[in-house]
């Protein structure tokens, strides 16, 4: 109960002390007397709303102090300060408090009630714990209580297991586009590398063919020839050679030239007939490495990461996979344990109807529970 109160600088209140007395204490007064301005102060001290309009005017706080006392006899002091300003302090046995904290000392000892509660009686969410308290049925609508928050906590981890298992459906469809993608191209490492000397060599085709075939008329096919000529100039390299030795490292190649030039001119010849001029070819190699770089754009930047990105997606659709089946077993799982429950309370309190049940969990399934039999999976 409150021993003692006083209120500083509140509203239209200068200063008040009441000293009260255990039992019943009545305050009365013509309208503006002050008797809701104390009522508001105790309900500052209880963690109430502080705002600056609650300071006198021309005052730079207002103050609000109680002593409590509780069924031992034990005495805690409780104190707010409003500013000028809005801002407020709660204290404790004259030691800071938080809001939080004079609420919960405050649903300990004292009960406020405005001259409207009795009005509850036309809230419809009170009608039911009216009635239960009415009949003496406590005990039964705890136990109903308690089996519906179970059945609300399972139900909010089904949904989410539901939304979870459609995030998985879509992750799945996702990786299977990607791994469709990719097996349609099938890209190799290098693969792109070689298709780029291909389409080179495609490309200047003609160009390879007049080079090939310039550089082995020079080198053997013309009457002038390289090849034609070095005779001429080795018999000037032996003259030198015996003026004057250091030609003699030269003189001593010859064999080996001739024949590097002899290999080479035949080359020239052989790759100037191979070169392959196919504009359909090259177009082909176009598009793919057109699709190689698509690929790259969006797995890449390397074929090296496409290809590793295809065997990250096959590993995850396998475990995606393996696990959209474990869900199912787990949601057939829960929603039998809570109808289980669920029916089990309403047969103890005599009011078992499976008609209520399938509402929420399926009528087959319900029916099936309740006449002791199983119900297919489709229907729960």
């Amino acid at each position: 109960m409150i021993r003692f109160l006083s209120i500083q600088n509140l509203a239209v209140v200068d200063e008040l002390e009441l000293e009260l007395q255990p039992g019943l204490t009545v305050l009365t007064g013509e309208t503006g007397a002050g008797k809701s301005i104390i009522l508001g102060a105790v309900g500052l001290l209880v963690g109430g709303r502080a705002t600056s309009d609650l300071v006198r005017t021309g005052q730079l706080r207002a103050r609000v102090q109680a002593t409590i006392e509780d069924e031992k006899g034990e005495e805690r002091i409780l104190r707010r300060e409003v500013t000028a300003q809005g801002r407020s302090r709660g204290f404790i046995d004259d030691t800071l408090a938080t809001n939080s904290a004079l609420k919960e000392i405050g649903r300990r000892f004292i009960d406020l009630h405005g001259q409207h509660d009795h009005q509850a009686l036309l809230d419809p969410a009170s009608h039911l714990s009216l009635l239960d308290a009415y009949a003496g049925l406590d005990k039964e609508a705890a136990t109903v209580g308690e089996a519906y928050r179970n059945w609300r906590g399972v139900r909010g981890r089904l949904e989410q297991l539901q939304r979870n298992k459609q995030e998985r459906s879509d992750r799945i469809e996702l990786l299977a586009f990607q791994r469709e993608e990719i097996e349609k191209i099938s890209p190799t490492v290098g693969e792109d590398a070689r298709l780029q000397d291909i389409r080179l060599r495609l490309a200047n085709s003609d160009r390879l063919v007049s080079l090939c075939t310039e550089a082995y008329n020079l080198l053997y096919e013309r009457d002038d020839s390289i090849l034609a000529n070095l005779g001429q100039i080795w018999k000037q390299i032996d003259e030198l050679v015996d003026l004057d030795q250091e030609f003699a490292i030269y003189a001593g190649g010859r064999d080996s030239v001739e024949s590097q030039l002899e290999d080479l001119a035949f080359f020239l010849r052989s790759y100037a007939q191979k070169v392959e001029a196919s504009p359909d070819k090259l177009a082909a190699v176009e598009e793919r490495l057109a699709n190689l770089e698509q690929l790259k754009r969006k797995y890449g930047p390397s074929l090296i990461k496409v290809v590793e990105h295809e065997k990250m997606v096959e590993e995850e659709l396998a475990e995606l996979r393996t696990g959209n089946e474990e869900l199912e077993i787990l949601l057939r799982d829960e929603t039998e344990s809570v109808v289980e429950v669920a029916l089990d309370v309403l047969s103890e309190l005599g009011v078992l109807k499976p008609d209520i049940l399938a509402k929420y969990v399926g009528a087959n399934y319900c029916v099936a529970l309740s006449s002791g039999t199983d119900a297919p999976v489709s229907d729960r």
